[in-house]
């Protein structure tokens, strides 16, 4: 595998959004799991993926794609690497549990954060990592192995 593969975190809703449905996040996600991009988490990260997509509001959802939450978050396992996550980030932010995508991002030296929180969005950068939303990534993509 090309060690020069761009590193993303994709931020948790972006994982069930492109999990569960169609459209940008999930051409992000496909990018991840065709090898294309090196998507990166924490343990932290996969904890809260496993609590959001754990809620009743999904199951209708998981139903109709005939699979369990486990199974969502055992897929999106299988292309990511785990990081640990930096400690001591400090980080001006409305949403104070929002810096663990960010801890994750610094902890893996991520390129991009890939998110639909404004939170997050609002930062644009941290310490040289993009924080992007899902259809800025993509217009990014083409060129992501080119640097």
């Amino acid at each position: 595998m090309n060690s020069m593969l761009k590193r993303v975190v994709f931020d948790t809703n972006i994982v069930i959004s492109g999990r569960l449905w169609s459209g940008s996040p999930r051409v992000a996600l496909d990018m991840a799991d065709a090898g294309l991009i090196k998507a990166i988490m924490t343990e932290e990260l996969v904890d809260e993926l496993i609590s959001v997509i754990e809620r009743p509001k999904f199951a209708k959802r998981l139903g109709f794609l005939g699979r369990s939450p486990q199974d969502i978050v055992s897929l999106h396992l299988n292309s990511v690497e785990m990081v640990e996550t930096a400690p001591d980030v400090v980080v001006e932010i409305a949403d104070p549990k929002d810096v663990k995508v960010i801890a994750c991002a610094v902890g893996g030296n991520a390129d991009y954060l890939v998110s639909g929180d404004p939170h997050l969005l609002r930062l644009n950068t941290y310490q040289a990592i993009s924080i992007v939303t899902v259809n800025q990534f993509l217009i990014l993509a083409p060129q992501l192995n080119d640097n």
